[in-house]
């Protein structure tokens, strides 16, 4: 398994970030990224079934061009960015139901420490109203 650097440093907020956050608002931009993360699924799904492909026909011990093991390099660290992001929103998502009520406050750092990665924190918690689900932004 390749793993991507899980102490990644808190991405610099694009968007402005609230220093609690509304349980429902947290619920939404856990929807989004379950939403965004599964169109990059989709998409890795597609990139490593095409590459699979490309082998099947190989004979074993045949060994082919750099290019086709960078992309599969490549894949994979997406695959395990992807796990890190399905880890972090699934904790998010932990942290929301175990709130009192849906308009219970919930502090940034509480977010930040369920949520490893910088990005995906700067997402949760972000006020802008997301709707960009392309599966092009990365951890």
């Amino acid at each position: 398994m390749i793993v991507i650097d899980e102490s990644q440093q808190e991405a610099t907020a694009t968007h402005e970030v609230a220093d609690v956050v509304p349980v429902h608002d947290l619920l939404a931009a856990c929807a989004r990224e379950a939403a965004r993360i599964a169109l990059a699924a989709e998409k890795l799904d597609t990139s490593m079934g095409a590459l699979l492909s490309h082998f099947a026909g190989k004979p074993d011990g045949v060994r082919t061009d750099d290019t086709h093991v960078r992309t599969l390099a490549q894949d994979l660290q997406d695959a395990d960015r992807i796990r890190q992001e399905l880890s972090g929103l699934a904790r998010a998502l932990n942290l929301a139901v175990a709130a009192q009520s849906m308009t219970a406050l919930l502090s940034a750092e509480q977010v930040r420490t369920c949520t490893p990665l910088g990005t995906l924190q700067t997402r949760l918690l972000s006020q802008r109203s997301a709707d960009n689900l392309s599966g092009s932004d990365r951890a």
